[in-house]
């Protein structure tokens, strides 16, 4: 089987550090082919980064290419919604960067997209769900080693203080989201 052409939507940070070191293990499945930043210099770093590809500054010039299969939507909060929206009605299978939505209502709407576009693969990018601790809880809820659960708890503490480059990304130090960018 040929890898999927995907092309890349937003070459940031979370595309360098995150996406693109698991694209490469990936590489017998995922062929990046085109990748899509609105600020040319990160788009032409990025494209030479991940294989000298094409680039593009307007995410809808890379929906037009009939090759791109798929697209990773690495964009800030408030553009998952229409930007996933359009990749679909292209077309296009998408993965999407977490968090899924800008708000409550944007998040339901984007709930339906399987059902408005069911030949199409849609996914959020949540890498707790291949954690193995959280794969041998779903086993051990799976087998019905304890019962039905009725609860759970868990705290999950991470430093996001000015050492974090994630923290320094403007779209998060100016959020507009009710609760912050978490």
């Amino acid at each position: 089987m040929q890898p999927i052409k995907l092309g890349v939507i937003g070459t940031g940070l979370a595309a360098r550090r995150l996406h693109w070191p698991a694209l490469k293990k990936l590489s017998s499945k995922f062929k990046i082919t085109m990748v899509c930043n609105h600020t040319e210099q990160k788009a032409r770093s990025f494209a030479r980064l991940v294989g000298d590809v094409p680039y593009v500054l307007d995410y809808h010039d890379l929906l037009d290419n009939p090759q791109i299969e798929a697209v990773n939507i690495i964009l800030p909060i408030e553009f998952n919604h229409i930007v996933t929206q359009e990749a679909l009605a292209a077309g296009k299978h998408v993965m999407v960067e977490k968090p899924l939505a800008y708000n409550l209502d944007e998040a339901r709407k984007m709930l339906s997209f399987p059902e408005i576009y069911p030949n199409l693969v849609m996914m959020v990018a949540e890498n707790f769900r291949y954690k193995p601790l959280l794969l041998r809880i779903a086993e051990i809820i799976n087998e019905g080693e304890i019962g039905v659960p009725y609860s759970a708890l868990w705290n999950n503490l991470s430093m996001v203080d000015d050492t974090n480059p994630y923290a320094k990304t403007i779209w998060r130090i100016n959020h507009k989201y009710s609760g912050g960018f978490i």
